[in-house]
């Protein structure tokens, strides 16, 4: 897939969340990153109702024994945060690169201190636009991956994960997105309450940043036999960004409140 843009629009329910619906232009981001070929990151700046051309982000890729994936932004752009793949090792940690130039270029790529720890795998970042928070999947050697939260002081250190508790299942929790305002959470689940099958979208709200979610329920109209996780929402809370394999690969959907 050479550009990023929508591959199908599916509505979904708005559900009580209290925000007034913008149009496209207003509500999509202006700049995408996404993974794309032999898992490397690119970008794309968005350009009217779509995206331009992908364009593969330059100084963070790592040996071919490597593969980057999932990216994350903080609020002004200058830290680039993703999930790195050591093939050998297989083992899946969280990586940071700081931008080097105007030409949107990266580099000097360092794992995230304090975010991965011993053998866990700790995968799917999420920076949220705070910039107080970061929210990732884990999984211990032989268990399932849940939803963890790290707080971000002033001068970028980041306190030590722990388990988001309210969102702990038995089932693979993943792939967490939060709004602009960090109160409401978007997340892929494999939780069987929806009995859809696969990874399906689940979603919380929060009353105040460091309180706990309520109880979570799944978003209404997305809901496949196949897998879907969220990968971005619009600062309106108004389109959500998500993969899908329901199409035999996986492709990027955006869904629109009704």
């Amino acid at each position: 897939m050479r550009a990023l843009w929508l591959v199908a629009c599916v509505p979904f329910a708005c559900a009580a969340v209290g925000v007034a619906c913008r149009s496209f232009d207003d509500a999509a981001p202006s700049t995408s990153y996404r993974a794309g070929t032999n898992a490397r990151i690119f970008r794309a700046r968005a350009s009217g109702q779509g995206f331009g051309d992908a364009i593969r982000v330059d100084g963070i890729a790592t040996p071919t024994t490597a593969a980057e994936s999932y990216p994350t932004l903080s609020p002004d752009e200058s830290l680039l945060v993703f999930m790195r793949l050591d093939v050998p090792n297989n083992q899946l940690e969280i990586w940071g690169a700081r931008k080097d130039g105007s030409n949107g270029g990266y580099g000097g790529i360092f794992q995230l201190p304090g975010i991965n720890q011993g053998n866990a795998n700790t995968v799917t970042p999420f920076l949220v636009a705070s910039g107080r928070e970061i929210f990732v999947g884990r999984a211990p050697q032989g268990g399932e991956q849940n939803i963890f939260r790290a707080t971000i002081d002033d001068d970028g250190g980041i306190g030590a994960p722990t388990i988001v508790p309210e969102l702990q299942t038995p089932q693979k929790e993943t792939a967490p997105v939060l709004s602009f305002d960090g109160l409401t959470i978007f997340y892929g689940s494999a939780r069987t309450d929806d009995n859809a099958g696969g990874l399906d979208i689940w979603t919380a709200h929060r009353p105040a940043v460091g309180q706990p979610f309520t109880p979570p329920h799944a978003v209404k109209g997305l809901a496949t036999k196949d897998d879907e996780q969220p990968s971005f929402l619009s600062r309106d809370q108004c389109r959500l960004y998500f993969s899908s394999d329901r199409s035999g690969k996986h492709q990027i959907y955006v869904a629109s409140r009704k």
